[in-house]
């Protein structure tokens, strides 16, 4: 672990924080840089730039917001970051819309369910 202290002013680490600020800092930061499968899942869903940090995501689906580098690039990281965090990207739908779960309760609201029978021996 970093201490903050030893930052750039521009840059804050965070070792844990609980979902709900998760989400909105993921959402509110202009990219995130590691390895977590949530930059590679969830940053798409709002546009958030992101660098991943070696092999541990690849191979998972990911959208045009994911920059890739070795960890052997690391040395280049801050000219990855300048170029790939200039603007917020367009959002990625591929892990779900806004709304999705409420639509899917809607349907299954709809399906008739029949009682099964079961046996017990």
């Amino acid at each position: 672990y970093y201490n903050q202290n030893d930052c750039p002013p521009w840059l804050k680490l965070f070792v844990n924080v609980d979902p709900i600020t998760y989400m909105t800092m993921l959402k509110s930061v202009k990219g995130c840089v590691g390895n977590s499968s949530s930059f590679v899942r969830d940053a798409s869903f709002f546009g958030t730039p992101v660098i991943a940090i070696g092999n541990r995501q690849m191979g998972r689906l990911n959208s045009h917001h994911v920059k890739w580098i070795s960890n052997t690039e690391l040395e280049s990281l801050f000219h990855v970051m300048n170029r790939h965090f200039i603007k917020k990207l367009k959002p990625s739908n591929q892990y779900g819309t806004p709304g999705i779960s409420g639509h899917f309760v809607e349907v299954l609201k709809h399906i008739p369910v029949k009682r099964l029978k079961v046996h017990y021996e």
